[in-house]
């Protein structure tokens, strides 16, 4: 047994939390330290066990990102803030096998609208509990309040560009990782379809890329989607969505 797990958990936590100082103390155990003086000590063990039956790469990112969100729980500090509360899109299979203690609710086809706190380095996902210490108990107003937030952090739509090698494809890829979030903000959509000249479609097949199309682009469209959702390193979904008056369904 080598520390090969160790040093791959201790990477992504250097990269997610830059300020904590990460020591991998033996094969199966790493110890963070933060500016706070808290120390955290992870034990790797039940990941490996786990680790070791995953069938496929995708089971073993799954593995991964639900111990990362174990770490991310112990590290970041409680939500403290209305304010901060936001409304994002993360893939319908993280959400069942990640963020299974998180509230959320399905948008369309494999995206799913999860409630967390934007932090300048991540996002945290509380339990209901917490959000409920705020004050956001009715989910009603803890989808209004999260939407409000979400359309304060990001500027207007004001350009899509073309996407290069995919005719009739229209990109926002302006390196805010909420700009797929902004599937969410409806009131914006009609005004978009209406200079897109007709009926719309759009993808978000990764962190921070939104797509859009007229629907006679459906095929560039769908090979769009494939092809970013396959490279990126932060997928998101495949699903092609309709807007429609009611918001977004997916396109059939």
């Amino acid at each position: 047994m080598d520390d090969t797990l160790a040093r791959e958990v201790a990477g992504r936590i250097e990269r997610r939390w830059p300020h904590a100082r990460v020591d991998v103390t033996s094969v199966s155990s790493i110890t963070v330290r933060l500016p706070d003086a808290r120390s955290i000590d992870l034990r790797l063990d039940r990941l490996r066990t786990h680790l070791a039956s995953c069938p496929g790469d995708r089971e073993r990112d799954q593995a991964v990102a639900m111990f990362m969100q174990t770490v991310a729980d112990a590290i970041e500090p409680p939500p403290d803030r209305v304010e901060d509360v936001i409304a994002t899109l993360r893939s319908r299979e993280l959400v069942q096998f990640a963020l299974r203690g998180c509230i959320s609710r399905p948008l369309a086809g494999d995206l799913t609208i999860v409630y967390g706190v934007d932090r300048p380095a991540s996002t945290l996902f509380p339990t209901a509990q917490a959000l409920g210490a705020l004050g956001l108990i009715d989910p009603a107003r803890l989808h209004d309040v999260a939407l409000a937030n979400l359309a304060a952090r990001l500027p207007p739509a004001d350009a899509f560009e073309d996407l290069p090698g995919h005719p009739g494809v229209y990109v926002r890829d302006v390196g805010d990782l909420h700009e797929c979030d902004r599937l969410l903000l409806t009131p914006q959509w009609p005004v978009i379809e209406e200079a897109l000249g007709g009926s719309m479609l759009a993808a978000a097949p990764a962190r921070g890329v939104l797509l859009i199309a007229a629907a006679p682009q459906v095929d560039s469209l769908f090979d769009a989607t494939h092809a970013i959702a396959m490279r990126h390193p932060e997928p998101l979904g495949r699903a092609i969505l309709r807007w429609e008056s009611a918001g977004w369904r997916v396109n059939l």
